[in-house]
């Protein structure tokens, strides 16, 4: 875990080794930043309200935002927060957790849950298509007959296999949901 300690004008005080590897950093250039500059531009509101917050002696929960590396290169992480006496004064200690691999495990259940539904779906199609949709072609089929169909044998057969493709199709159905 990254270590940071920073005072409440969002200046940095102490920082760890973890931090400085990751932003390929010394520690005097990381100590001449704020912490604005490392956080990426649509977090800094939830950064802003979490430290007033903390100025009130209130705890919040951890929160996942995403930090600057430099390049256009971000890093997911989780951050927690308190108040801390440093050096005599009041100051802010965040735990920054690389969550990189949640993320990326997070992205693959997503798409696997996608591909499932996908494949559902496609499955679906296919039995309406290849099962329910004959069934009611061959019904129609059989209502042609039956309309046209003078001979009462005629009639009697068509009305006979529309009734078994009614029963099929309930069935059908029955299984496709």
């Amino acid at each position: 875990d990254g270590i940071m300690v920073s005072d409440f004008n969002k200046r940095i005080l102490a920082v760890n080794q973890l931090i400085l590897n990751y932003l390929r950093m010394d520690e005097k250039q990381f100590l001449s930043k704020t912490v604005d500059e490392f956080i990426v531009r649509q977090f800094m509101p939830e950064i802003q309200k979490r430290m007033n917050l903390l100025e009130k002696g209130i705890l919040s929960p951890a929160i996942e935002i995403e930090i600057n590396l430099g390049k256009n290169l971000v890093l997911p992480v989780e951050i927690n927060s308190k108040v801390i006496d440093y050096e005599n004064k009041k100051a802010i200690l965040t735990i920054l957790r690389d969550i990189s691999e949640r993320k990326q495990m997070q992205h693959k259940i997503m798409q696997t849950i996608i591909q499932t539904e996908e494949k559902e779906r496609n499955h679906f199609a296919k039995e309406l298509h290849d099962g329910l949709g004959p069934l009611l072609s061959t019904m129609n089929i059989y209502m042609g007959i039956l309309k046209d169909s003078e001979d009462e044998e005629r009639r009697q057969t068509a009305i006979e296999r529309i009734q078994s493709s009614v029963e099929e199709a309930i069935l059908s159905i029955r299984q496709i949901s």
